[in-house]
Parts: C-alpha cells; sequence; structure tokens
C-alpha cells in the first residue's frame, strides 16, 4: 500500500464514526488472485462460446459452413487448454486442480467450473483432433463430442460471473444479476473478434459478422446494466468502475468494444477494417476482465462500500418482513375463508333440500 492509500485509510479512520464503519477498518480481507485468472475468465469465455457457435454451424448443415466448423473447433481446444494452464498457475501446483475433482458440488460455483471446464476439454479434444473426418464412424464421434462440447461452452462462458457473485466483494456481489449476461455477451464477443482474424468465406463471414454484432450490443447494454444494479443499494459500492485503475480499465472496455462496433457496422468492409474491429473487440474483452477483478481490491479495501450493501439488504428484508402477516393474523385470514366456503356449500345444499 503506497502513502497516498495510507493517508487515505488514516483519514477514512478519522472521519467515520462507529455508526458508518469499525473506524474505517477494512470488513473483508483482498483476494489474492494472480493475473492468471482474469486471463482464464477471457480464455475461458472465448472456447466456450466458440464451441457453442461452432455446433450451431454443424446443426445448420450447410456445406459452405464446414470452414467455421472446423476453425471453433480448434479454438476450443485450445482454449480449454490454455484454461486448464492458467488455472494451474494460479494454484501453483497440478495437484490442487485435480483435487478439485474428488468431489462435486452443485451448490459450489467453484466445483461445478472445475467439473465443466474436464468436460469440456475432453469434448472439445476429441472434436479438434476428428474435425477434418467427414464420413464414418470417426466422423460422427467427432460431430457428437463438439455438439456435446457446444452445449457445455454456454454455462463455461458465464460460470465464472457466478463465481465472482457469490463472493461477499461489494461490487461482484451487488452485480450479482447483470454480470453473467456480461460475462456471456463478452465471450460472443471474444470468439467473434478471433474468427474475425481467421481465413473465412463469405458465409461465414456474415454468420460471424452477426455473431458479433449481437455480443458487442448485448455486452454494452450489460455493462450499463451492471453499474445501474451497483448503484442501487448506494452509489459507493459502483465507485471502483469509475475511479482508480479498474476504473479506467472499465472505461477502457467500453470504448473499445464499441468502437469495434462502429466498424463491424460498416457496410462492405474491408479486411482491414475487419480486423481492426477484432482487434479492438479483443482488447475491450481482455479490459472488461481485468477491470472487474481489479475493482475488488478498492471494493474491499472500503468499508463503506460493505457497511451500505449489509444495511440495504437489512432494509429491503424488513420492508419485505413487513408487508408479510403476523402468523395469527394469516392463521384469522385462513379460518374465515375456510369458514366463508363452508356456509356457502351448506347454503346450497339447503337450497337443494327445501327445492326436494
Amino acid at each position: 500500500m503506497d502513502a497516498v492509500e495510507l493517508r487515505g485509510t488514516e483519514e477514512l479512520r478519522e472521519s467515520t464514526s462507529d455508526r458508518a464503519t469499525y473506524y474505517g477498518l477494512p470488513v473483508l480481507k483482498e483476494h489474492v488472485w494472480k493475473p492468471a485468472v482474469p486471463a482464464y475468465f477471457y480464455v475461458g469465455g472465448l472456447a466456450g462460446a466458440s464451441a457453442a457457435l461452432g455446433a450451431a454451424a454443424l446443426c445448420s448443415g450447410s456445406p459452405r459452413l464446414r470452414g467455421l466448423s472446423r476453425r471453433t473447433r480448434a479454438i476450443a481446444a485450445g482454449g480449454a487448454i490454455v484454461s486448464a494452464a492458467l488455472l494451474i498457475e494460479d494454484l501453483g501446483r497440478p495437484s490442487r486442480f485435480f483435487n478439485m475433482l474428488r468431489v462435486f458440488r452443485p451448490t459450489s460455483p467453484m466445483s461445478v467450473g472445475s467439473w465443466l471446464l474436464s468436460a469440456f476439454g475432453g469434448l472439445s479434444t476429441v472434436a479438434a483432433l476428428l474435425r477434418d473426418r467427414r464420413t464414418g464412424a470417426l466422423a460422427q464421434l467427432g460431430n457428437a463430442a463438439s455438439l456435446g462440447a457446444g452445449v457445455l461452452g454456454v454455462p463455461l462462458a458465464g460460470y465464472t460471473a457466478v463465481l465472482l457473485s457469490n463472493t461477499a466483494v461489494p461490487v461482484w456481489q451487488g452485480a450479482r444479476t447483470a454480470l453473467p449476461a456480461l460475462f456471456m455477451s463478452s465471450a460472443v464477443t471474444s470468439a467473434a473478434c478471433a474468427l474475425d482474424l481467421c481465413a473465412l468465406n463469405a458465409a461465414e463471414r456474415r454468420v460471424v459478422k452477426r455473431f458479433g454484432i449481437a455480443g458487442k450490443a448485448a455486452e454494452l447494454i450489460c455493462t450499463e446494466a451492471v453499474e445501474r444494479e451497483l448503484s442501487r443499494p448506494a452509489p459507493i459500492v459502483a465507485e471502483p468502475l469509475r475511479h482508480g485503475k479498474s476504473g479506467a480499465l472499465w472505461t477502457a472496455a467500453k470504448l473499445l468494444v464499441g468502437a469495434s462496433l462502429a466498424l463491424s457496422l460498416v457496410p462492405g468492409a474491408s479486411p482491414a477494417v475487419r480486423r481492426a474491429s477484432a482487434w479492438l473487440g479483443t482488447a475491450g474483452s481482455l479490459a472488461l476482465r481485468f477491470g472487474i477483478v481489479h475493482a475488488g481490491t478498492p471494493s474491499v479495501r472500503d468499508p463503506r462500500a460493505t457497511v451500505a450493501q449489509q444495511r440495504s439488504r437489512g432494509e429491503r428484508a424488513e420492508l419485505l418482513d413487513a408487508s408479510r402477516p403476523e402468523p395469527l393474523e394469516l392463521g384469522a385470514r385462513r379460518i374465515d375463508s375456510a369458514a366463508s366456503l363452508l356456509r356457502g356449500v351448506l347454503g346450497r345444499l339447503r337450497l337443494r333440500f327445501q327445492g326436494s
């Protein structure tokens, strides 16, 4: 921590009462993730979205999209291998990654993600090795593996956002609704930009262009949704996305993706324009992942964000409890309803007997 941060912490302690925070001291511990983690977020999303697009191209049955299917298989398999290497780099030893596969906990995003990556890696590797087979049993096996990888690629592209929002870090937990959609749309952007750098025929370029435009537009919409969701409990929760290193990365991500989208909308764009759009989108997707991860550090260091978020949640819970009827009142209402129903039944029976 440098001198500026130390001075800011001391000022916070002096100017904050016991009611606001506990003498300005951080409530949570900072994460110890290496840069390999946000890089894994990017590569995993790229691999998952590429596999999903490849499965869609395979299901279309169009012979003009065979090249796109082969390229997405290669990208998905390479991304799975690089993702595993990045995770092992952060964990320190390969055995720690394999230890996460000893149990499967559906309630744990980390456990689900580890199994997702393992299954996706196996299927995408088989699909990539058999991507040149067109007929026979091996071709059918490769196609089945490609479809399986495409199905698993969808949750793989977004589970890392669930992993972040499942923590107590205010800037991550506060965006638990919009953050998964942002990561998945950014994964679509990443895959489209990677494919734009490859040699494609006219039909494949049209598919990738539409895929990329949808992803970039959705990413810009989701960034706005994340900012609004974070500002809802208290504006201070969203401060890491407006100031400092994380704020600069977040702003750069929006500008880069916006510029990439603008170039994608140019009619009859030349190969140079497509490549420029692809590199801008790739840089924007990387800046987004690193910005989100870096935002966790100032969010944890400021106890006011933690306290404001918890108080807002407590107030919402109190309002919800106040709107619910008391148990005795609810019981009385149920008794009255049952009595009214019984009176109606007895009245109808009396009329029937009188008529007979």
